[in-house]
């Protein structure tokens, strides 16, 4: 290898809590010129919000602006950050609930695990929403892929995250300038009628599983088309 030529690396980036943020955070500085200049990101992956940091970064590469990944990483995550009070109530009750396991016999706390859990998707999906339709950081087209056909191919789904003949129909038809969420609501639609909380979202028109509308404007049609998929067939 010649000594001018840049090191090829490929990054995998850890999601959960803070070790996403703090994956963030190393890789807004590992994508500044004095870095890049020695070496070349070959490939980025991750898992839960490390996949939205390697996305984010990977889409800022590719723009060829060598400020657009530390932009993006630090303008995502600045929005998904707790700074209303009751996030960082919540956040802090966790934390003080998980160390609380480490001193007395008490049942395992996860943070996934609560009726408030359940609004995460859909806050997910609002954060998207504004980085793709309002700031525009992300093309549709793109960021479309990366949620369906990038995820589908990598795990061997050859015949869906595309829309191509022969291929498996299962789609989801939105209007983007329609997207919206409504006030946080308790439903009790869980086994044993338990709550969860859960934010109300519209602009979804259908989904559609193997050809057969499961959800119509906001209404289950009835039908159950689903089943498991095996990449071994």
């Amino acid at each position: 290898m010649a000594p001018d030529t840049p090191v090829r690396i490929a990054i995998a980036c850890q999601g959960g809590g803070s070790h996403t943020a703090f994956t963030a955070g190393v890789l807004s500085r590992w994508m500044s010129d004095d870095v890049l200049d020695r070496f070349r990101v070959a490939g980025l992956s991750g898992t839960s919000g490390g996949a939205i940091c390697a996305l984010l970064a990977w889409y800022g590469l590719a723009s060829g602006d060598p400020d657009r990944p530390a932009a993006l990483l630090d303008g995502f995550w600045a929005d998904n950050s707790a700074t209303a009070p009751f996030d960082q109530g919540l956040n802090a009750w966790t934390l003080w609930a998980g160390a609380l396991q480490d001193v007395v016999a008490m049942p395992a706390v996860s943070p996934y695990d609560n009726p408030f859990a359940a609004a995460a998707p859909a806050e997910l999906r609002r954060l998207l929403t504004r980085h793709v339709r309002d700031r525009g950081d992300l093309s549709l087209e793109r960021a479309i892929h990366e949620l369906t056909g990038r995820q589908a191919e990598a795990l061997g789904f050859h015949d869906r995250g595309v829309l191509t003949e022969g291929a498996a129909a299962d789609l989801v038809v939105f209007a983007l300038d329609e997207l919206h969420w409504d006030d946080d609501v308790f439903v009790a639609d869980l086994p044993g009628g338990s709550k969860r909380f859960r934010r109300p979202e519209g602009g979804y028109r259908a989904t559609v599983v193997g050809g057969v509308p499961v959800q119509e404007h906001g209404e289950l049609t009835g039908a159950l088309p689903g089943r498991v998929l095996d990449v071994n067939g």
